[in-house]
């Protein structure tokens, strides 16, 4: 058999390889752009859940009337806030809900990953909260109370998460 481009056995065999490797190399800028993206939502959730939690624990303080107003947090937050990153498709989803339901559906999310990764610190005598003075606890590890909190700060990440590039 001949080899030749022209045969037409192979016509057009090498065009569709270019056009799968096209395919492919476009495909993985995409996966590219998307994991940066993922890994700069990641930290920024990461980041500003800290910030949260430092501020709120500073303000703590203030019940002591400790005007030192020191905040502190764990290493161990920083991905466990940074998770909130992998909740961005459902603010796409939400977007056109009102509010209140967007916030509380945000809310029971991050209850659910408050509750595994509590769990699973816990488990391991690395968990950085316990909760077992709250009347409102679960398992040690979730405060229902808080539900007011973590509906704020479920919008407070969709605003970050979902703002317009600027030119």
């Amino acid at each position: 058999p001949s080899f030749s481009h022209s045969s037409s056995r192979y016509s057009g065999f090498p065009c569709k390889i270019r056009l799968l490797s096209l395919h492919i190399s476009v495909a993985c800028g995409h996966n590219t752009i998307m994991m940066k993206t993922l890994f700069k939502n990641f930290c920024k959730c990461g980041l500003i859940g800290w910030c949260m939690e430092i501020i709120f624990t500073a303000l703590h303080c203030l019940q002591k009337r400790d005007m030192r107003l020191i905040g502190q947090t764990s290493l161990w937050m920083f991905p466990i806030y940074g998770s909130a990153c992998v909740i961005s498709p459902l603010f796409r989803f939400l977007k056109n809900k009102p509010f209140y339901l967007r916030g509380s559906i945000y809310a029971v999310c991050i209850f659910v990953v408050e509750y595994l990764s509590g769990h699973f610190l816990m488990g391991h005598k690395l968990c950085p909260w316990n909760y077992e003075r709250s009347r409102w606890h679960i398992r040690k590890v979730v405060r229902l109370d808080y539900f007011p909190n973590w509906f704020l700060a479920g919008l407070l990440f969709e605003k970050l998460l979902t703002q317009e590039k600027s030119p």
